[in-house]
């Protein structure tokens, strides 16, 4: 799976319009449409049509599509987790601030969008539970 089209589908799992993704990735709905149906076709997702604007489309993430989101996840969390070993704590220390610090950038950007606003710190203590639980 190519990175972009895990970021798309991650995107999927908070967000339910195609308009609310490109918005918040930052990715051109041509791009987004390109990206959406290579999901849909590998059948990682499902849409329907939205009962409140019947001109837009609700997709969902398909248990299939939530098993190779985790997959991947889990696969690059466990690759990362294998490289950064080689750092001392403290660069370790750092590195997660520094992540942190992204996050929080990014997350007030997104303040006016609320169903799209998840919790650096949540992120980052699940990074980390994960960096822990690897080991």
């Amino acid at each position: 799976m190519h990175s972009k089209s895990l970021v798309v589908l991650g995107a999927y799992q908070h967000l339910k319009h195609p308009s609310e993704v490109s918005k918040h990735l930052h990715i051109p709905m041509p791009t987004l449409s390109n990206i959406h149906r290579e999901l849909e076709r590998n059948g990682y997702l499902t849409k329907k049509v939205d009962g409140i604007d019947r001109r837009r489309h609700i997709i969902q993430v398909t248990e299939k599509g939530q098993k190779v989101f985790d997959l991947c996840t889990f696969t690059i969390c466990k690759a990362f987790d294998e490289k950064q070993t080689t750092l001392t704590t403290k660069n370790q220390n750092s590195l997660l601030e520094c992540i942190a610090k992204l996050l929080d950038i990014i997350d007030s950007e997104d303040q006016h969008d609320s169903r799209a606003k998840m919790s650096s710190c949540n992120k980052i203590n699940k990074a980390e539970k994960s960096r822990v639980e690897l080991r």
